[in-house]
Parts: C-alpha cells; structure tokens; sequence
C-alpha cells in the first residue's frame, strides 16, 4: 500500500480563490482527487494539507483523509505533509486542482514509477496524446528530441530526499509554467540544446540527478487526465464538460 498527499493551499495570486474548495458540477474539486485517490486501491492514508478549517468539514468521519494545516508556500506543505506521514517508503503527492484524474491514470503512474525505480519520478505527456482528449486545452509544453511533452501535476517520491530539494524546489516550483527558465537553471549548454530541440530525456534527467543529488525520472503517461489542472474559469469549463461526458 502507498501513503499520498494532497496539497491543498491558495495562494494570493490564484486566479480562482480557495481552489480546492472550488465547486466543479456542485462537487469541491478537492473530492474527485481524493475520491480517485481511494478508488484506486492502492492508497491506504491520504493527508490534506491546506487550510484544515475549510477543508476539515469535507472528511468528517473519513478514515483515510487526514486534514492539516498548511504553511506559507507548496514547498512548506509538502514537507508538512511527508512529516505528518512518518516514515514511508514511498509516497504519492498530488496537487488538489486535477479534478479530471482518474484512479486508473494514478495506477498506471505508479506501477510504471516502481517499475523504473527512482526517488523522484514526474510524469510528462506527449502534446499530440493531450490535444486528443483536451483539444481546447491551453497547456506549457517542452520540445525534447523524442517529442513535445507538458508535464503532470503528481509525483511518485522517496520522503528522504525532501532535504536535497529544500534549495532548488521552490525555484522549480515558481518557474514551472516557464520551461526556459526551468531549462536555464540546468545550465547554458541545456538551454540551447533546449532551444534547439536536442535536449533528450535521459539527459534531463541525469544532469537533475546530478544536481539534486536525486536519482530523478520522468514518467510517459498516456493520461492527460494527470497534469490538466484547473487555473482559470476557462479551465473549470472544460472540466465540468469532461465530467459531464465521462
């Protein structure tokens, strides 16, 4: 069994506020990540970090959920939420805003993530596989020598490392949406391999796991449902639309 956490804050700057929290086809949004997460059978403890005042009343008399307060940014509430689990040997984080994901895509992550070993492994989506389901989605791609990919919004991770990522994540974390200055913190030579299209996967993830003293890997999903999160009332449009039609 695997222990997972939902990172569950709002920010200032959020485009739609107390996000999880958000209704998407009168159900909170935070519901149908946590609900994908128990359906999956996987999952034996699941801890919400966030603001434990709102979201408490949602999990009353839910076994798995556990609800705590969270800190200042989604760096503090992930090592909140790895702490408060204890010692793991793996541990599955998800952001509460994917209300799209399913309990087969978290499955087929996770067998693929243990089958490929790792400490940190993140799922990317090749844009051709996401256009498909999520044609009018609005998404941040990478072009990489073996296609153009976006990237998931769920990691597979060992909890020991949360000390190496302290310095760079939130970094990372900032700039995700920005793929050049992701690709710049790599260092030049990245970047114009980068800019040029020649930049490949196991590159990535070797000068990462060089740099982070991380065995770090990337995941192909063929489930876009993984990394579509909702930013924008665009965005919760096409997810009640999804919903709707699944």
């Amino acid at each position: 069994m695997l222990n997972a956490v939902v990172l569950a804050g709002s920010g200032d700057d959020d485009k739609l506020p107390n996000k999880p929290l958000l209704k998407i086809r009168n159900k909170p949004m935070i519901l149908y990540v946590t609900d994908a997460l128990k359906a999956t059978g996987i999952v034996d403890k699941i801890v919400i970090v966030g603001n434990a005042k709102n979201l408490a009343p949602l999990f009353n008399g839910d076994d798995i959920c556990h609800v705590i307060n969270g800190g200042k940014n989604m760096m503090d509430n992930l090592v909140l939420g790895v702490k408060y689990l204890g010692d793991s040997e793996r541990v599955l984080v998800l952001t509460s805003d994917i209300p799209m994901i399913t309990p087969e895509a978290i499955v087929d992550f996770v067998e693929k993530a243990r089958a490929i070993g790792g400490d940190f492994c993140y799922p990317i989506v090749k844009k051709e596989v996401n256009k498909q389901k999520f044609p009018g989605a609005k998404r941040t791609y990478a072009r990489l020598r073996e296609g153009t990919f976006t990237g998931g919004n769920i990691i597979y991770m060992n909890p020991r490392i949360i000390d190496n990522l302290m310095d760079k994540a939130q970094q990372v974390i900032e700039n995700r949406k920005r793929p050049i200055k992701l690709v710049k913190m790599l260092g030049w030579s990245f970047t114009m391999k980068f800019l040029l299209g020649r930049l490949t996967i196991p590159k990535v993830e070797e000068r990462v796991s060089n740099m982070l003293g991380i065995d770090a890997r990337a995941i192909i999903s063929d489930y876009p449902e993984i990394g579509n999160d909702v930013d924008k009332l665009s965005d919760v449009e096409m997810a009640e639309n999804y919903i709707k039609s699944a």
